[in-house]
């Protein structure tokens, strides 16, 4: 089963900015709320075919996904492939600059579920999904608008 949405925001910040915010490791916990480490594991980092595990938080469980980068082309486009057991997500994200240093930012998602309850999940809940996404963005414009971190304002 497959679950495929797209989310955007716009960013009152020039598409520079915003690109060197996204591709920078230190600030992934300012925006991802939840982040606890990221561990380069296979090629350059940043670079396409790298790989790195990401572990978060969710609701007190500690969760690992493996990140494959598949094409950084920022400023303009990243997309990446995030891999966990039972599901597989695939992120297309597309930054387009609006001029008067605003930039678009548009994110293209797709979830693969491999193990029944998450295709049920997926099936019955898809809209939490979409939510949890919108949620990262609108993090991630507080951020880079704002310095305002999901790591104090969701403590």
């Amino acid at each position: 089963m497959a679950l495929t949405y797209t989310n955007q925001i716009e960013l009152n910040r020039p598409i520079a900015a915003v690109a060197a915010v996204f591709s920078d490791k230190e600030q992934i916990g300012d925006w991802q709320r939840g982040f606890i480490s990221l561990t380069e594991k296979t090629g350059a980092p940043g670079q396409n075919g790298s790989t790195a595990s990401l572990v978060y938080n969710n609701r007190g469980r500690e969760m690992t996904m493996v990140e494959t980068i598949t094409d950084n082309g920022l400023p303009h486009h990243f997309h990446g492939e995030y891999a966990m057991p039972g599901i597989h997500n695939r992120q297309r994200n597309f930054f387009e600059d609006l001029g008067q240093d605003r930039t678009l930012w548009r994110s293209e998602t797709t979830f693969h579920f491999e193990r029944f309850p998450m295709k049920l999940m997926g099936a019955l809940m898809p809209g939490m999904f979409r939510k949890t996404s919108q949620r990262f963005m609108d993090d991630f414009k507080d951020w880079v608008e704002n310095k305002v971190s999901a790591r104090t304002k969701h403590a």
